[in-house]
């Protein structure tokens, strides 16, 4: 269904489309839910690679005062999961979930390892992604650390997620960027 946006993105990574139709599509298996949905709970070893093919992804922790934390947001054609918990298979420390209306491609980590062993071009391209993903960590973080003025946070990460609005609550958007959600309110309420 959304097979086009896998392609682009592993052709993106310097991925051969060749490849990309002869080892790598035929071991994604799409799914879609139509309600939120977690994928992976705290503490669960991650056997399945998910990438976000349509809708949002969350992940999200417990803070020390027990409090669901948003660490980041997943838009369509990233992956939710690429980390050292599932390169390693070590329990996760955060959940994962999708919102309604998502549809997910996943590969277990089976044929994961198998492709990532015997496929020098796909482990390069893993590379790659892995390395955009700590450059989109790091811009995140910049702009919590730059951005004092909280609808200067707001303003600065939305160009990044345009849509989150429409999948995201108030509360975990305000969770992820370190404000409150009457912020996020009254922002979202002022755009009107």
């Amino acid at each position: 269904m959304y097979l086009q946006q896998m392609i682009e993105l592993f052709t993106q990574l310097n991925y051969p489309e060749t490849l990309i139709k002869e080892n790598l599509l035929p071991i994604l298996q799409g799914r879609v839910f139509h309600e939120r949905k977690t994928l992976l709970h705290k503490n669960e070893i991650p056997k399945e690679l998910h990438f976000v093919a349509k809708g949002y992804g969350r992940v999200s922790y417990l803070n020390d005062d027990q409090q669901t934390i948003t660490a980041r947001f997943v838009k369509p054609v990233e992956s939710l999961n690429l980390n050292q918990d599932f390169l390693k298979q070590i329990p996760s420390p955060v959940r994962l979930e999708v919102y309604k209306e998502s549809y997910v491609y996943t590969i277990t980590y089976e044929n994961f390892s198998k492709l990532y062993d015997n496929d020098h071009q796909f482990k390069k391209a893993i590379t790659l992604l892995l390395a955009k993903q700590l450059y989109d960590k790091a811009r995140d973080a910049e702009i919590l650390k730059i951005s004092k003025l909280k609808f200067a946070r707001i303003l600065a990460y939305l160009p990044y997620y345009p849509d989150l609005k429409t999948h995201a609550s108030n509360p975990e958007i305000a969770s992820k960027l370190g404000i409150s959600s009457t912020t996020v309110w009254r922002y979202f309420n002022n755009k009107k």
